[in-house]
């Protein structure tokens, strides 16, 4: 039964981006209490403008995090929220992540697999230290994906995130603005 249920979140993982809904049962511009209403899984806080959720992805704990600019949903994603003593798991969450999402959208427009020689017999080490990272990009016109595997500070995490072009732009100015202010 449970390779059953990390299939179908699997597929869950890479919903349609062009269509009703753009990530999960959410939809671009939707408010912070539409999107916790459409929202199934536990409710697990919110830092900010980002409403987070407990879920599981390929038999990690992750969370799902929707941000928000003016209270329009602008970026959603996954992160995980687990240490993996094994940092060889981080690595192997990657590509089952990248495989999904390049199963649905083809392969990334842009990747990187940074690995020093210095790390490539240990390259978990490398992750936990933040000198070793993956990233894959994709563009699909008004949306972008971004998958990384990053760390630091004896810690790391993968994450993969959708944004909407538009709402990200404001999100951007919103924040120069801010910034502004302060100068």
């Amino acid at each position: 039964m449970k390779p059953f249920i990390v299939v179908v979140f699997g597929l869950l993982l890479v919903t349609p981006v062009f269509g009703q809904h753009h990530f999960r049962k959410t939809a671009w511009g939707m408010t912070s209490a539409q999107v916790r209403a459409a929202e199934p899984s536990q409710f697990h806080g919110q830092k900010g403008d980002v409403l987070l959720f407990d879920v599981e992805l390929f038999d990690a704990r992750c969370l799902v995090s929707y941000s928000f600019v003016d209270d329009k949903l602008f970026r959603a994603g996954y992160v995980t929220d687990e240490y993996f003593m094994n940092e060889a798991l981080y690595f192997d969450m990657y590509e089952k992540l990248r495989d999904a999402v390049a199963g649905k959208y083809g392969p990334p427009k842009q990747e990187v697999r940074y690995v020093p020689d210095a790390y490539k017999d240990d390259p978990g080490t490398g992750l936990v230290k933040g000198i070793v990272f993956y990233y894959a990009y994709w563009d699909l016109g008004d949306v972008e994906i971004l998958l990384s595997v990053e760390g630091g500070d004896a810690a790391a995490h993968v994450s993969v995130e959708y944004t909407n072009k538009e709402l990200k732009l404001e999100a951007e100015r919103k924040a120069r603005g801010n910034l502004d202010d302060q100068f």
